[in-house]
Formats: structure tokens, sequence, C-alpha cells
């Protein structure tokens, strides 16, 4: 309620699209000219005037966040034990609910020409789960509740559990193949000199031994741990490193 005025650094990202298309528009909006926002917080009968000036913005794309994740430490220190393994290129990918954004980075770098976004996600495995529950057991259940079933791996129906791992590997590896064939793509045919594909995003846990088994002679594959966080964590490490770099200032 006594403070006033708030100075911050942000790092923040995109989907690969919006990235592509919107990350200037979003970093004027965040700029602001260089003014403050002002707005009013009530407590009580009390009305406040804020200020919160944004000094410094970086904008990636979000597999990037999930790549400073895994390569740098909270405080923003390089994981040397991992520095081998993205030393080449690499490529993130981030499997979400609606679509999969692909970002592929070279020694650091982003490279948007093998960064793009498909249109397949952890929906369209969920829609097939729900389909051969349906099939299989005559169950009929909603897509807002394959979430939870997925993650447990079992289904509760009548007072009785069914193990339906068999109807989610079903479901997966077809999902899987499609991803993987679409890699082959947009790396041009190359996926075997990649350094190392990391999955990250809501459904790595799921494709993650999928993967793995398709590109077992081609390419090392890794899961990023907790990965539905891991493009946020990421942008606080990727900020923590540039403050260490002097380049957001010393003060937030």
């Amino acid at each position: 309620e006594n403070q006033y005025e708030a100075n911050f650094n942000i790092v923040t990202g995109l989907p690969v699209l919006e990235y592509k298309n919107q990350k200037d528009k979003l970093y004027n909006m965040l700029y602001n000219n260089g003014r403050p926002f002002e707005f009013i917080m009530h407590y009580g009968n009390n009305d406040v005037v804020k200020k919160i000036k944004l000094n410094n913005i970086k904008v990636i794309s979000q597999g990037e966040g999930a790549f400073y994740n895994y390569i740098l430490e909270n405080q923003g220190t390089i994981i040397q034990s991992r520095v081998e393994k993205v030393s080449g290129t690499v490529m993130i990918v981030d499997t979400g609910y609606k679509t999969t954004d692909v970002v592929t980075m070279e020694n650091g770098r982003y490279i948007e020409p093998m960064s793009d976004q498909l249109n397949k996600g952890v929906s369209q495995m969920h829609q097939e789960v729900l389909r051969l529950i349906m099939e299989r057991y005559n169950i009929k259940k909603e897509l807002k509740d394959i979430d939870d079933i997925v993650r447990n791996g079992k289904l509760f129906h009548n007072r009785k559990e069914y193990d339906i791992s068999t109807i989610i590997r079903d479901s997966a590896r077809p999902f899987t193949e499609d991803i993987v064939e679409n890699l082959y793509t947009i790396s041009n045919g190359d996926l075997g000199g990649l350094q190392t594909v990391l999955l990250t995003g809501g459904g790595a846990e799921i494709i993650y031994p999928f993967v793995k088994e398709l590109l077992y002679e081609t390419v090392n594959v890794e899961k990023i741990y907790d990965a539905g966080y891991s493009n946020s964590r990421g942008y606080y490490r990727y900020g923590m490193l540039l403050k260490s770099q002097g380049m957001f200032g010393t003060d937030a």
C-alpha cells in the first residue's frame, strides 16, 4: 500500500508464429515509449496511484525459454555438464494443448528457418483416448475429464477401475510418429545432424518414450525436467544471465 513506484526488467516469450509476426509489437507495447504504466489500487477507501516502469525488455520464442532452462542454473550460470549436448544444433519440441512449437537453436542462437509451429497438440491425443475408451469399454467420458485420466493412466467408472495404459500408448504412438515425421521435414532431412532434441511442454511426458524409441539411432533425445513450466523458468534464468553480463543493470 505504501509503495508507489517500481522498476522491472522483463524476459517473456511468444509461440513461434506469434514471435515471428508480433514480437516487435509486444516489445513496443511493453516499452510504452519509455513511459511508466500508471494505475490505481484500492485499499478500502484509500485509492493509491501506482507507477510501473519497464527498464529492459527481451522478447524471445517460448522454445528458447526451455533451452535456457536446460542450459542455465537459477543464477544464470551455465551448467557445464550440458554444454556439449547443446554446442551444435539443438531442436526444442514444445508440445502444448493445441499446437506443437519446434524451435531450433544453433550454438545458442535462434534459427528462424528451422523453427515452425505444428497444428497438433495434446488435445488431439486426448480425443483419440476418448474415442478408444468408448470403443473398447463402451464408456462415454467428456474431453474435460481426459487430462486427469491420462495422467493417472486409470479410469474409474461404476465403482470399477480400468487400466488404460494400452489406450494411451495406442493414442500417443501415431501422434508421436506424425510429430517426428514433421521434425525430419523442418530439419530438411538432416535430423541426424542435430546435437540434441529437447522435449518440453505439457505433452512431453507422454511422447518422450516414443520419440526416444523412434530416434534412438538418429539423435540424442532428452525430456526437460518439469517440462510444463520449463519456458517460464527459462525466461527467469536468461534474465539472470543478462543481468550478470550487465545487459539488464544490477538493480532489479
